[in-house]
């Protein structure tokens, strides 16, 4: 019988203790596993932003603490001083649905406003930034409160009862923050990380993906690679991280030594490396974050990303790997085991083969005619160079 494994994740997680807040009370998930499954999301995807202040703000940006009010304990996510201005940050990811909404008067929405004042009043200071952030687009604004906060304070018993309060604040974006911090992110292309090292060779995921032989080998020879991540486009990748962190970290608890997360291969002869997302005894896990509507119409594991399993599977001796995929709006976890596919790792293998030997007799494979392809090719420096539309 086929293990559950979306079931004991969300089992894992719903058990932890949560204590109550009231942003919490004003804006909750939906009431089940799914709901509590996007709070532990939400969690890492404050820790995120926090991360991107820290990185752009520097000494001016720095980290709230707990604080407990009537039996609530609240979170600040930070502080941001500008000039002479100190403001609370109040971080909230939200769904598209609520996201696209805001800030127009619906009702959690307009009570968030209101929970965010009193925080600011609670830790003395007279401003807020609030940053919503669309978890499922990875789209983000920035807006500024500022009016009563006393009276915030002062309503927020019967707001965490029915947030229906008239709205006594001003609230106006602020593109200030988001631009701040985008240009942050985009900078992050000219710096290296210490901590991520590529080593040469084939890497399943571009292997999977890319049609084009001359890339891979450009990969197998470690050769420079020049890319530019768009800031949505990393903020895209960094949620999937969120995800990744809570599902590994969710079956390390359930299973324990059994289970091990970013299990590395080596195949010396095939020149493949890379890390397989998680293997429980003889199965093995990759684990995939994706949209709404690209949930909706998954109904097997995605072909690129079984070839991308297929290679680790057969290095880790695995019976099967099974793709579980997050939906980013909802927090539903779609499952799909599949079978070690014989036949299509050795296409898989064949194909390295030959890329390997041309490499080792000097010889590049042909380019492709694929102008999308080669725009988005971190080697167009060296493989196509003098055409400057290329990704540099």
């Amino acid at each position: 019988m086929t293990h559950s494994y979306p079931e004991t994740i969300y089992k894992v997680i719903s058990d932890r203790t949560r204590v109550p807040s009231w942003r919490g009370a004003v804006l909750p998930e939906e009431d089940s596993l799914q709901g509590r499954f996007l709070e532990e999301i939400n969690a890492g995807a404050r820790r995120m932003i926090r991360r991107y202040l820290k990185g752009c703000h520097g000494v001016h940006f720095y980290e709230g603490a707990q604080v407990a009010d009537d039996g609530y304990v609240e979170t600040i996510d930070g502080f941001l001083q500008e000039g002479e201005v100190l403001s609370l940050v109040e971080i909230v990811p939200v769904s598209t649905l609520f996201y696209e909404r805001f800030p127009y008067p619906s009702v959690p929405l307009k009570a968030l406003v209101h929970v965010a004042a009193a925080k600011a009043k609670v830790a003395g200071v007279d401003e807020v930034i609030l940053i919503v952030f669309d978890r499922n687009k990875s789209a983000w604004s920035a807006y500024e409160i500022e009016g009563d906060f006393d009276t915030a304070l002062h309503r927020l018993p019967s707001l965490l009862v029915s947030p229906r309060e008239p709205m006594d604040l001003r609230v106006r974006l602020a593109s200030r923050i988001t631009q701040a911090l985008d240009t942050y992110l985009y900078g992050l292309n000219a710096k290296k990380d210490p901590g991520h090292v590529r080593l040469p060779g084939i890497h399943p995921s571009e292997f999977s993906t890319s049609e084009c032989d001359r890339r891979i080998a450009y990969s197998i020879r470690g050769e420079e690679k020049r890319e530019s991540t768009p800031p949505h486009l990393r903020r895209i990748f960094d949620v999937g991280h969120v995800f990744h962190d809570a599902i590994q970290g969710a079956l390390g608890e359930a299973f324990g030594d059994r289970f091990a997360a970013e299990v590395r291969i080596h195949n010396e002869g095939l020149k493949i490396v890379g890390s397989c997302d998680g293997q429980l005894d003889d199965d093995g896990f990759e684990v995939k974050s994706i949209n709404d509507n690209g949930h909706r119409k998954l109904r097997k594991a995605k072909p690129e990303h079984e070839k991308q399993g297929v290679l680790y599977a057969v290095h880790l001796q695995l019976k099967q790997v099974n793709y579980l995929y997050a939906n980013k709006e909802s927090g539903e976890m779609s499952n799909f085991p599949v079978q070690v596919n014989r036949g299509l790792w050795q296409s898989m293998a064949a194909r390295a083969m030959r890329i390997v030997k041309a490499v080792d007799a000097g010889v590049m494979p042909d380019r492709i005619e694929n102008t999308r392809a080669c725009e988005e090719c971190p080697y167009g420096w060296t493989c196509r160079p003098g055409h400057g539309g290329f990704r540099r």
